[in-house]
């Protein structure tokens, strides 16, 4: 319709068609030919609005009426064309005195001078909320100012969307700089109002409070000093005797920091060490503190002592155990493999226990491994039948260490998740245009914290502008999750940035190099929510305390949902989850499929999950196949649980007939054991084939209950597959024990201990990691 009404002025009318108005001779209605902007003072800077598709004024006012509280509609119309944020609090209460006056600003001259296209044929129109400052705009700019009507119902609806027009604006934050810019606003009209008579007696007030303040503070502080002061005069003057039982105390609980804190044994020799135990006791320090190589033999020993109750709890383990395995080197190029088990305790809770941080002197390849890993079996007389599974990372040495072990023992080789879901993010993040967003965003992020005046500015802008005092985050090249929390953060902190990076001080004029581009800024927020899903999959699948890879297979399957439902405007974003739905299907795309006859301990370990027993992220056919696989385990269970229960009667002498029994044993006895010609074991597998049927044929458990906590309270009911579920759902999902026992070696491995024996490495780390286990009566 405007386009129509345009042209038909142009052809009928040529002398009204380069006019920035057409009166209608009718009803005296002005139809504007031009985009007007609106401007909107906040407590947080200046904006400008740009009206879409703007027609009658006449027409437009009801429809902007009845778009006002509707945010998509009034998005349909209005436009952020830009925005100013006030560099300081300071600023702010200064732009607000001279609205109030009607005077223009510095920086409202320079605001509107950079946004409004002023230099070209057609001048602007711009409306304003406020008279006053808009005939003062008028004057300055020699523009159409336009106040009231359509304006005001524009004004109104950008107050009541601004913190939603604005990016990264949120609404607490808008409100908390309303509030403290009218409180200094008000303070500030008190103050320099000289008709108020009792201008004199607030001030007094004031001083009065502060006084107070300063009092009080000043007493609190002479008052902790004395009490200070008394207790080490008391602490010195009465040295404390130290008897032969509560010296070992002392000794074996400075043992015990040195290993829980992973502390360099060396730190007994430290002078700064040995004058807090002074201090503590003179008597402990002058005749029974040790020195560094008692303190190792100390070690030892303790390591040899829960060596042997680790050994003996794995060895009353009744359930499969699963393996986690990875390698490791040292600060002093040292490689170590990190060998650790995990299993259900009777009580139906996940345990792990550090087996291993062996030191290897020879070629990582994949036979060497094998060999390894048997060899940290055996040390624990573990036998190889007792482990269901092995999870690992995706080396190819560890990759044909496990293909290995699968031929000759016949464990299951599962890759570790979070590996899977690096390799898949750090693809995506590959894309060029997605490099150097995040490039820049890492020189913006190095430059605050190398910059103390960057990082003092930052602070203060945080303050004047309410945003939380969090600080800026470094991602790590082997850690994408961290990515995530830079771009997370950044985008919190967007407008403290901008407004630091504005300063004269911060940044010189001309040398705008570390603030991002408005295009990376979107960017950065397509990719916080493009990654935002597997972030929380990674830290679900992480967990320790509860079973991780039976929600594999629906994790997978919500991720997928997730990306392919993301819908980005930027050509780097739609590549972005291009390239992560393109790594889930190669990676995971067969995960809820069944192939061959072996099924995958995930597939199993799901179905013994009451949460997804219905197996909804299967095909039909392959659901009752996985149903079948269970019941043939449940079987092969059975029989192995009664074949070992007849050893034990046997050797008990229990369950033999004498001759006489025999002889006399009745025709019901012997009908009752051959009726039908169904023996007891047929009688059992058919127990076993009711019983699975009865877990299928239940409804799922909701997904935030506990599994295991249903198989504790239902272990009876189930008594072959509760056996089953206990050697599925202790495997993880991901080698995270092993990565954070890589953290703990590398905390004693440090450049200060690098010249640590590696046997003394594995036994301060086997310490570390299972000296919380003892604490807690575990083991």
């Amino acid at each position: 319709m405007w386009h129509f009404v345009k042209r038909a002025v142009s052809v009928f009318f040529p002398k009204y068609s380069g006019r920035a108005d057409v009166q209608c001779g009718r009803c005296g209605d002005f139809l504007i030919m031009v985009v007007l902007h609106v401007l909107f003072e906040h407590a947080a800077g200046y904006a400008l609005f740009a009206v879409k598709e703007v027609e009658e004024i006449g027409m437009l006012l009801p429809q902007v009426e009845e778009s006002v509280l509707s945010l998509a509609k009034f998005n349909s119309m209005v436009s952020l064309a830009a925005f100013f944020p006030f560099k300081s609090a300071q600023a702010a209460l200064e732009n607000m005195n001279a609205i109030f006056a009607g005077v223009v600003h510095a920086d409202l001259k320079l605001f509107l001078e950079t946004n409004l296209p002023l230099s070209g044929k057609k001048k602007p129109s711009l409306g304003v909320s406020d008279a006053k400052i808009g005939a003062a705009l008028q004057e300055e700019f020699n523009i159409s100012i336009q106040t009231g009507g359509v304006v005001a119902e524009i004004t109104r609806g950008v107050r009541l969307h601004f913190h939603s027009l604005v990016k990264g604006l949120t609404a607490l934050a808008a409100s908390k700089a309303q509030l403290g810019l009218g409180h200094s606003y008000s303070r500030a009209k008190v103050k320099f109002n000289v008709n108020r008579a009792d201008n004199m007696i607030i001030q007094s007030i004031a001083l009065l409070d502060q006084l107070d303040k300063d009092i009080n503070t000043f007493s609190m502080r002479v008052r902790a000093k004395k009490v200070r002061s008394s207790s080490v005069d008391g602490s010195v003057t009465k040295p404390a005797t130290c008897t032969p039982q509560q010296a070992n105390v002392l000794t074996k609980s400075i043992l015990n920091m040195l290993v829980t804190d992973m502390r360099p044994l060396s730190m007994v020799d430290d002078e700064g060490f040995k004058e807090m135990i002074k201090q503590f006791n003179p008597d402990y320090h002058d005749n029974y503190l040790p020195d560094r190589s008692h303190f190792t033999t100390l070690m030892e020993t303790k390591y040899h002592a829960t060596f042997e109750k680790v050994k003996e709890t794995l060895r009353g383990i009744n359930s499969f155990l699963t393996l986690t395995a990875d390698v490791w080197t040292s600060h002093a190029t040292e490689a170590y493999l990190e060998v650790s088990c995990h299993f259900l305790s009777e009580d139906w809770t996940m345990k792990t226990f550090n087996l291993s941080t062996m030191p290897l002197e020879e070629w990582h390849t994949g036979a060497n491994i094998m060999t390894w890993m048997e060899e940290v079996l055996a040390k624990f007389d573990i036998l190889p039948t007792k482990i269901k599974a092995v999870v690992h990372d995706s080396g190819s040495n560890m990759v044909a260490a496990m293909r290995l072990l699968e031929e000759k023992h016949g464990w299951a080789s599962i890759g570790c998740a979070g590996h899977t879901l690096q390799l898949i993010v750090n693809t995506a993040l590959k894309e060029t245009t997605i490099s150097r967003a995040l490039g820049a965003a890492r020189q913006l992020v190095e430059h605050f914290k190398r910059s103390e005046l960057a990082s003092t500015k930052l602070e203060m802008k945080r303050e004047q502008m309410m945003v939380e005092q969090n600080a800026l985050i470094q991602d790590v090249g082997t850690r994408w999750n961290s990515t995530f929390y830079m771009i997370e953060r950044l985008l919190e902190q967007r407008w403290p940035l901008t407004a630091t990076l504005l300063d004269p001080e911060v940044t010189p004029k001309g040398k705008h190099y570390f603030d991002l581009k408005p295009e990376q800024w979107e960017l950065l927020e397509e990719l916080k929510q493009g990654l935002a899903p597997f972030e929380t999959a990674t830290v679900y699948l992480s967990g320790q305390q509860y079973t991780t890879i039976s929600g594999l297979p629906q994790v997978v399957k919500e991720l997928t949902q997730a990306v392919h439902q993301s819908q980005f405007e930027t050509s780097s974003g739609k590549s972005f989850i291009s390239s992560a739905e393109k790594g889930l299907t190669e990676r995971w795309g067969s995960i809820c499929t069944i192939s061959g006859d072996n099924e995958s301990p995930v597939l199993l370990a799901a179905a013994l999950d009451p949460r997804y027993r219905k197996l909804k992220f299967l095909t039909p056919e392959d659901g009752i196949r996985l149903q079948g696989s269970i019941e043939v385990l449940a079987v092969k269970e059975a029989k192995t649980t009664g074949t070992q229960d007849a050893k034990l009667q046997r050797a008990n002498g229990s369950g033999r007939k004498s001759a006489l029994e025999t002889l006399l044993q009745s025709d019901t006895d012997s009908f009752s054991e051959n009726e039908g010609g169904e023996s007891e074991e047929d009688r059992k597998i058919q127990v076993v084939m009711n019983e699975v049927r009865l877990y299928f044929g239940e409804a799922s458990l909701p997904e935030k209950e506990d599994p295991l906590r249903w198989w504790s309270e239902n272990e009876e009911r189930f008594p072959t597959l509760s056996k089953l579920a206990k050697s599925f759902l202790c495997i993880p999902a991901t080698s995270t024990p092993s990565e954070q026992i890589f953290s703990a070696a590398g905390n004693i491995c440090s450049q200060k201990r690098a010249s640590l024996c590696p046997r003394h490495v594995e036994m301060l780390t086997f310490l570390a990691m299972n000296k919380s286990l003892m604490q807690f009566g575990i083991i």
